[in-house]
């Protein structure tokens, strides 16, 4: 094609022909930043989103385990209340020498023998004496003493461990307040 136009006409045609690609090249660019505008809107949106549904489910979980806690902190304060409970029925109990000695008897060990038993209400004292078959079995007996519920202060001179056998024993212990 031959452009017989003069230089001014052709020049203006040349700059109509540029605008027309630069408008054309501005127009992609601007749909192209609207798009990823939008995509960047979308995707903050939905981490926002995301970021509300975890904070949300971090609070329920923090609830659950304080629920938790505070469950196992209730059950433990029951069981010490029954266990106090039990004390304090038993101290009231003790008040007869027959609770008295039926709660020594569960605790002396089969081959062990009391032959003595000494008890003063108001302090609430006990002076527990007898032989036993072996050391094994003083220690067994001291042993119940010491994890029973209902005595405290056990005490249990070094003399009841120097026979092996037919050792004699003497403990002195209290009731637990």
């Amino acid at each position: 094609m031959i452009n017989l136009l003069p230089p001014a006409e052709k020049e203006k045609l040349y700059q109509r022909l540029s605008a027309r690609h630069i408008n054309g090249l501005a127009t992609v660019i601007v749909g192209i930043l609207l798009g990823g505008a939008v995509f960047v809107f979308n995707t903050f949106i939905f981490l926002k989103i995301q970021t509300s549904s975890l904070k949300q489910t971090l609070n329920v979980e923090a609830v659950n385990i304080d629920t938790q806690q505070a469950q196992i902190l209730e059950e433990k304060t029951k069981n010490l209340n029954n266990l106090i409970l039990a004390s304090q029925n038993f101290k009231q109990a003790s008040k007869m020498p027959l609770v008295v000695f039926q709660e020594i008897e569960k605790i002396v060990p089969s081959g062990a023998q009391v032959t003595l038993v000494s008890w003063e209400d108001t302090a609430g004292k006990i002076v527990l004496s007898g032989k036993a078959q072996t050391r094994d079995d003083v220690l067994a007996l001291e042993k119940h003493l010491k994890d029973s519920l209902f005595f405290e202060k056990i005490d249990s001179p070094l003399s009841n461990f120097l026979e092996k056998n037919n050792a004699n024993f003497t403990f002195t212990f209290y009731f637990k307040s």
